[in-house]
């Protein structure tokens, strides 16, 4: 990524998990003087992660991290509430909160967690957080952006609605499939809505490449296998904020992304069968919370 100015005031929040890519991208965010704030299920894994920043002459004091539960949806709406507290401004959102092939378990609100962490609770968060964004994106006369870490893996996936949410024949790497279409279709979804209503709030679904070993152990592949085929954080991390900082990109939403460009979603995806009863259900499940 070439040289950038720095975004002294700006802030940027991200959901994500002590694992490598969240702190790739609060690096980059810090180095940029960006306000970083992360919620984060374990605030005190996350030691170690600060340490080696500051090691790296990177200053961490515009760094906070806020516990969160992503399984539940009570959690998520506090940690909303502490960031909109602390925050009067939000330039930029990273929903990068993940699991992939989990043994089966159901969250607090009752869900099949792939699908409560990876999408719904970032479903929620975005709209807890959506307002202030429409306000800070008119304060500043430019855009604000909301990303989406997704994978191509939703070409796997096709939906099946009585199984999304309670899962009857649970299959750990299809509930994960699922997860990262509810997130392109809703994105999809969220961009055509802020474009009607002339929101100058831009919504991006990017897929970072092959990251992070410790996902790559949890469906069985080892470390040295992973560290071979997965690409460096940083890159993945860049990959990720591309959208945020390219001039091509200013005036653009509504894209699913791999290695910096526009790519066509999975036709399910992109259904607007699938779009639109996605919305409504998720809008009845977090209903109370927002």
């Amino acid at each position: 990524m070439g040289k950038i100015p720095n975004k002294t005031g700006q802030v940027a929040v991200i959901s994500g998990s002590p694992r490598s890519l969240t702190f790739g991208i609060a690096k980059r965010l810090l180095q940029l003087d960006y306000t970083v704030i992360i919620g984060i299920k374990r605030v005190e894994e996350c030691n170690k992660k600060i340490a080696k920043l500051k090691a790296l002459g990177i200053s961490t004091k515009n760094l906070k991290l806020i516990e969160v539960d992503y399984k539940s949806l009570k959690s998520v709406s506090k940690f909303a509430e502490s960031v909109l507290e602390r925050c009067i401004r939000i330039d930029l959102l990273i929903c990068n909160g993940g699991v992939i092939n989990a043994p089966y378990e159901v969250s607090d609100n009752g869900l099949e967690c792939h699908f409560q962490i990876n999408y719904l609770s970032q479903f929620l968060l975005t709209n807890l957080l959506l307002e202030r964004m429409k306000y800070t994106s008119k304060a500043k006369d430019s855009p604000c952006q909301i990303i989406y870490v997704t994978s191509v893996a939703h070409f796997c996936s096709r939906l099946d609605f009585l199984e999304l949410e309670k899962s009857k024949v649970y299959n750990a790497m299809k509930c994960f499939y699922d997860s990262k279409l509810c997130q392109v279709a809703s994105m999809l979804t969220l961009d055509r809505v802020l474009k009607t209503e002339g929101a100058n709030v831009q919504c991006f679904a990017i897929h970072p490449g092959m990251i992070n070993v410790d996902l790559w152990e949890s469906i069985g592949i080892g470390s040295i296998l992973g560290s071979a085929i997965c690409r460096p954080i940083e890159t993945a991390a860049d990959t990720i904020l591309w959208p945020v900082f390219c001039p091509e990109f200013e005036s653009k939403g509504g894209l699913y992304m791999e290695n910096g460009k526009a790519v066509t979603p999975s036709w399910e995806a992109t259904n607007s069968y699938t779009q639109q009863r996605l919305w409504g259900r998720s809008y009845e499940l977090i209903r109370k919370y927002i």
